[in-house]
């Protein structure tokens, strides 16, 4: 490892999206809206990044992003 542990993590995110990856951005935006708090916009800002600077399918991320809003926003209209 020549380039240390940035090289490493370029290289796994330039792989191409994962099911992790796209999980991580669907919790995130959930978390928002049920803790208002949590800094969901950045993490759903770094999939926006992702898809265009690791080719990153900018579909696949606006639907985990979607997906997630609108999750979050039913489990705040039943909590409330």
């Amino acid at each position: 490892m020549d380039g240390g542990i940035f090289s490493v993590i370029e290289e796994v995110l330039r792989r191409g999206e994962s099911l992790t990856g796209l999980l991580l951005i669907f919790a995130a935006s959930v978390g928002e809206y049920v803790f208002p708090p949590f800094p969901g916009d950045t993490v759903v800002l770094f999939g926006a990044f992702l898809a265009a600077w690791a080719s990153w399918s900018s579909w696949k991320v606006f639907v985990a992003t979607v997906a997630g809003a609108l999750a979050g926003a039913w489990i705040d209209t039943v909590a409330g």
